[in-house]
């Protein structure tokens, strides 16, 4: 039975030779020791099930040849309307664009960096997730588990991480938080021989005089997994060679914490932990599990707890309840005497028949309201049709657009609707503003609407008006 939240998760990440698992509180403070397990010639579902996994989360990393990155700046920063549109704007830098993909993002500032995937990938993580496939909460980009990772363990904003492993190095380089650009060199073919050395150094020192000349970074962070020692000092040889400074990355964060096995060490699961501190943390996280694989409910718990909990909300509910009784019957004898009260009052100012309080109440709003439309009509200065006549006088005849509301009031004008572009809108109010029945033109719940074929501008004028002109008019 479904019903319950796990509190422990599980990280995962495959690589081209073995699984590494994290298993370890699904939140941040870590409140107990980190799990850390390896797996060769086994399937997910397999390493799962022989590690006790029942009911944690499971967060997937994905390789990062399995998806695309984008760099954009929007003139907005509204999640909801950045949703809208990101799948259309990185379309013409996929390789097939009317492929079938999943889109997300982050944003720093006005630019969004987007990470792109193929669906064909996801169905394949969740074959391979087997019965496990209804705990998997996240599936998350090698590149932003990292980019969380070293924000957690280190204070520089801007560095270039060389990540290396077995089979590959991943060279990352962050620049203010942003994601300048990630490089994947292969130490291993798919055959699983061996690149040779004077290849693999010659395609390093390319790619690494690239990343400095065309970026403002000068500094390099290691992380030197325990199956990639060999390839860390040719790395390390290459960068005193080239004089570039250059230190390894601490994990004093979580070493501590670490339970396992003996061969494995803190850099083999430096994107895991980025993965803990990514979906822990206030930012929004990129997670791949959109649209039709959205995460259901998650967490089990037996029969035997569902009936527990069940009989405890029930004792609770029956005290509730009775509280409320009481509660309800004292406040029927309160409204009883202060009902008598006011009758008691009534009959004394006013005589019999008595009047009610709520009568007198509607009696004077509607004085009230009488007295507002009077004096508002009697001004014709500032009547409906003059505020219109003035609307539409300063309206630009050029400028395109469609009215969906309009509201027209003493002290305020209030209209919405499309136009083609920003700028129209911008134009509209410069013109507005030179009006001397308006003191403050402003506009709200600008976004963009429509598909492929176009876009239209959406808004909403809200316009004050002058309480008096300083002139006869």
């Amino acid at each position: 039975m479904r019903i319950g939240a796990a509190k422990r998760a599980v990280f995962l990440n495959r690589r081209e030779d073995s699984i590494r698992l994290l298993r370890a509180s699904e939140k941040l403070p870590l409140k107990e020791g980190l799990e850390v397990h390896r797996a060769q010639g086994q399937s997910i579902e397999e390493m799962l099930s022989e590690t006790g996994i029942e009911k944690e989360s499971i967060y997937y990393l994905l390789s990062p040849h399995l998806y695309f990155r984008n760099r954009i700046t929007l003139p907005f920063t509204d999640r909801q309307k950045i949703e809208g549109i990101i799948r259309y704007e990185v379309k013409e830098y996929l390789p097939n664009p009317d492929g079938d993909y999943i889109t997300d993002f982050y944003t720093v500032d006005t630019e969004v960096c987007s990470f792109t995937t193929e669906k064909e990938h996801i169905r394949r993580i969740l074959e391979e997730l087997g019965s496990y496939r209804e705990n998997l909460r996240a599936v998350i980009p090698l590149d932003t588990a990292l980019l969380h990772a070293m924000k957690s363990l280190v204070d520089d904003e801007s560095y270039v991480l060389v990540d290396i492993g077995a089979s590959a190095i991943y060279i990352q380089c962050v620049d203010g938080l942003r994601i300048r650009a990630a490089i994947r060199i292969l130490v291993a073919r798919e055959g699983g021989d061996e690149v040779p050395q004077d290849i693999l150094v010659r395609e390093l020192r390319s790619q690494l005089i690239m990343v400095f000349k065309t970026t403002r970074l000068s500094f390099v962070y290691l992380n030197v997994g325990s199956d990639g020692e060999k390839t860390g000092e040719l790395v390390q040889n290459l960068l005193k060679e080239m004089d570039i400074s250059y230190q390894e990355v601490s994990h004093y964060r979580y070493e501590r914490s670490m339970r396992g096995t003996s061969d494995t060490v803190a850099a083999d699961v430096l994107p895991l932990y980025g993965m803990i501190q990514e979906s822990s943390g206030t930012d929004a996280q990129v997670n791949f599990l959109k649209d039709e694989f959205r995460p259901r409910m998650k967490g089990y718990v037996s029969v035997r707890e569902f009936i527990i909990v069940g009989g405890l909300l029930l004792i609770l509910l029956i005290l509730a309840t009775s509280g409320l009784v009481i509660d309800i019957r004292t406040r029927k004898q309160q409204i009883s005497l202060l009902r008598e009260r006011v009758r008691a009052l009534s009959s004394e100012v006013y005589g019999d028949p008595s009047v009610s309080l709520e009568e007198s109440k509607d009696k004077v709003r509607e004085l009230e309201e009488r007295l507002v439309s009077l004096k508002t009509k009697t001004d014709a200065r500032f009547s409906c049709l003059q505020l219109l006549k003035e609307l539409s006088l300063y309206m630009p005849e050029d400028v395109v657009m469609e009215y969906s509301d309009l509201i027209i009031e003493r002290d305020r004008i209030k209209f919405s609707g499309k136009a083609r572009t920003f700028s129209d809108i911008d134009r509209i109010r410069q013109e507005l503003l030179l009006s001397e029945y308006f003191t403050d033109v402003s506009v709200a719940n600008t976004g963009t609407t429509g598909s492929t074929e176009g876009f239209t501008v959406t808004f909403v004028f809200s316009i004050v008006v002058v309480e008096e002109l300083s002139g006869g008019n």
